[in-house]
């Protein structure tokens, strides 16, 4: 059994409120799809970097597979509880494109 450390679960902003779209740790990137595949079988053991919280893949009550954060009683934990949660807020203002080129001219010119 392989296990790995997730240091953080990145969110983004949809019309329904926060959607998990990433999992990180050290060296490795996973998407929740990804991360199904490999907590499904088995095989692989994710736990929250700092904490006694585990990932795992459960079925809800609909027949679909979902995955969950358990503490050690096996409860699951809100995410918005967890330290490792982290919500990507679109950026409201385009940052301004640099060429680089021009700046290098305006440079040598002065």
């Amino acid at each position: 059994m392989l296990h790995h450390v997730v240091t953080s679960l990145t969110t983004t902003l949809s019309p329904s409120g926060p959607v998990l779209d990433r999992f990180s740790g050290p060296g490795w990137t996973a998407s929740p799809v990804k991360m199904l595949q490999m907590l499904r079988p088995g095989g692989h053991v994710f736990g929250l970097a700092g904490t006694n919280l585990k990932l795992a893949a459960v079925r809800e009550a609909d027949g679909a597979w979902a995955i969950a954060v358990l503490n050690d009683n096996g409860e699951r934990v809100p995410a918005s509880k967890l330290p490792h949660w982290r919500v990507e807020r679109p950026r409201s203002t385009k940052r301004r494109q640099v060429n680089w080129l021009r700046q290098l001219d305006r440079l040598q010119a002065a």
